[in-house]
């Protein structure tokens, strides 16, 4: 079935984007619940799709419709192209990145290529639960589409019976928020080293157009933008008295809540005093070291932290055989080499589709 079309005051809003190929959709904008129209696209031909299919608590919405599994593929398309997930010739599973906001990441080695990905995998069942197909769909649309060494670079992604695929680089030195986490906070030389690489990154997206939904204020998001308002406005806080007045200053222009008075260019950003002496030059910054993250990269419980209470459970209907993929244990990250693999995913055998 043809996607809706969208109405003329959206046309208007996102025209750079529909100049470049790219339309924002509501499941950006608005994580709600799936709408009719999702809703009608999973109808088709096929034996139902079973609750086993689904995590622990949920079932199809059976009072609206029946979902199938030609429906629960197409919807997906073209996107997100239908195959099995690469067999144990061509990819290697090493082990676990972090966990994501519906799913795993998985360190997987190309074998053809001799090169190390991240895999991020998104259970269909979460998406629609959440009410964020159309957001999954623009993900990829937007990352095909841009290109930057502080933005991860989409390398392929598809879709098996259950679950997405979200192929990109692989960052060997891992991720900000598992250091954030293991550290507390930063200093202000490692906060504004890696200010000015967000700053790059975000600059370059709004270039095009394109808003980073996960960079908003301290608040939780409300299902309409009057209300949204109306909570930042509310929303109280207090400078940190240990601040300098640089850094304070520029906290205090970043968090205005007058969208008028607000800090929202780059070339502002880079001329606060508090990045004063440094460079936004992207490989300038790329081989500027920071020793916390030098230091952090072999703390002991980086890997524990990373993982964010990932449980096994997300890989009992999982589309391959993901535990015995590694040809020996001393592939697996450590924290994924103590799992007794007799217990997990007993189930997952066999199940690649």
């Amino acid at each position: 079935m043809p996607r809706q079309v969208p109405s003329q005051e959206r046309r208007r809003w996102h025209g750079l984007l529909s100049n470049m190929g790219i339309s924002f959709t509501d499941g950006i904008r608005h994580l709600g619940p799936p709408g009719l129209a999702t809703q009608c696209m999973v109808l088709g031909s096929g034996a139902p799709i079973t609750e086993d299919l689904l995590p622990p608590g949920d079932s199809p919405q059976k009072p609206v419709m029946g979902w199938t599994l030609p429906g629960l593929i197409s919807i997906f398309l073209p996107e997100f192209p239908h195959r099995k997930f690469p067999g144990q010739d061509d990819f290697q599973i090493l082990g676990f990145i972090a966990k994501g906001s519906f799913g795993p990441i998985l360190k997987v080695k190309d074998r053809s290529k001799e090169k190390t990905y991240a895999v991020k995998v998104l259970p269909k069942s979460e998406i629609l639960k959440h009410g964020v197909l159309e957001q999954s769909k623009e993900e990829v649309i937007i990352q095909r589409q841009v290109s930057h060494p502080f933005l991860h670079n989409l390398q392929d992604c598809w879709q098996t019976q259950r679950h997405l695929f979200i192929m990109c680089d692989y960052c060997s030195t891992g991720d900000l928020y598992t250091y954030w986490l293991l550290k507390g906070q930063f200093g202000e030389d490692e906060a504004r080293v890696f200010a000015a690489e967000l700053g790059c990154a975000l600059g370059f997206l709004h270039d095009f157009g394109i808003m980073h939904r996960d960079v908003k204020f301290p608040v939780p998001p409300e299902p309409d933008h009057c209300n949204m308002l109306r909570k930042v406005r509310d929303c109280p806080y207090s400078m940190p008295k240990t601040f300098n007045p640089a850094l304070a200053l520029l906290l205090t222009e970043l968090l205005c809540k007058n969208p008028a008075h607000r800090l929202r260019s780059l070339e502002r950003f880079k001329r606060q005093t508090f990045f004063r002496g440094t460079s936004f030059d992207s490989q300038l910054l790329q081989k500027r070291p920071v020793e916390l993250i030098l230091e952090l990269k072999n703390h002991p419980d980086r890997l524990a932290k990373a993982m964010r209470g990932l449980s096994m459970d997300y890989f009992q209907n999982f589309d391959c055989d993901i535990l015995h993929s590694p040809t020996s244990p001393t592939d697996l990250s450590p924290t994924l080499a103590n799992i007794d693999l007799s217990q997990t995913l007993a189930t997952a055998q066999g199940l690649s589709t």
